[in-house]
């Protein structure tokens, strides 16, 4: 049991620090964080949902502050599909570009379904 626990962490080491860093910037950004993270994906947004400019209500500061918070958890799952692509000797270049796929479709899913299910009368 304690050898597969230290054969996870020195796999994923670089994930988990970089979970822990980013939870606790998540929240101690106040919100920078998870705007920055909607701005990553606003030409997407555009599409269905008004500017972050346009949003107003008691939703908007918490939900930035969560999503900062919550995007923290895609480095455990980049963390690990990765470790499993360097099982299969996947190219550095490839496995990269995996991780970072995987954090940016994180923010994107969890920035829409915030926006998706705020108040109705919040835009």
């Amino acid at each position: 049991m304690i050898i597969w626990f230290l054969f996870w962490f020195q796999a994923m080491k670089v994930s988990l620090i970089a979970f822990v860093v980013a939870l606790v910037f998540g929240l101690f950004s106040m919100g920078f964080l998870g705007i920055g993270l909607y701005y990553v994906n606003s030409h997407i947004f555009r599409l269905w949902f008004p500017p972050a400019d346009q949003w107003h209500g008691d939703w908007v500061w918490p939900a930035t502050i969560g999503i900062g918070m919550g995007w923290s958890f895609a480095f455990l799952v980049a963390g690990v599909v990765n470790h499993y692509l360097l099982n299969f000797q996947v190219p550095p270049l490839v496995r990269a570009g995996t991780y970072a796929l995987i954090l940016w479709l994180w923010a994107f899913v969890i920035w829409f379904v915030v926006l998706k299910f705020q108040p109705s009368k919040s835009f």
